[in-house]
């Protein structure tokens, strides 16, 4: 019988060794980028959440907004608000500057989706409104 020569065996041994450190580096690697791809995912993931959160409770902001529409300084400004199944569209032919102006600035600085908003000046102290906001 032939004997298999023992270096022969050792330099198996050695390939098989290389190959698997190879292929252990390219694990290494590849869980590197899943690792990153999980955290950016996770990081959408949280923005989304907050987005959802902050847009997505319709009864809260039906409430903020009949809050807003019922302020005491809006009340003589002769607004028409019709309150929609997705929206309110608010109408006025002639609002007042400063009421106006205490309208859009409690609107934009809340989380509301102004769809549309159109303001024409009447006169100097005087403007017509037109704003749709969606939920």
């Amino acid at each position: 019988m032939n004997r298999i020569n023992p270096i022969y065996i050792l330099v198996l041994l050695f390939v098989v060794l290389l190959v698997m450190f190879y292929k252990l580096d390219s694990a290494k690697a590849e869980l590197k980028t899943n690792l990153a791809s999980y955290a950016k995912t996770e990081n959408v993931a949280i923005k989304l959440s907050s987005l959802k959160e902050t847009y997505g409770d319709k009864q809260k902001i039906k409430k903020s907004l009949q809050k807003i529409l019922k302020h005491s300084s809006l009340k003589s400004a002769g607004l028409n608000a019709k309150f929609k199944n997705s929206s309110l569209v608010i109408e006025s032919k002639g609002i007042d500057k400063n009421n106006l102006n205490f309208l859009i600035s409690k609107i934009v600085n809340s989380s509301f989706v102004v769809s549309s908003m159109k303001v024409r000046r009447i006169s100097p102290s005087k403007a017509e409104l037109f704003m749709e906001i969606r939920w």
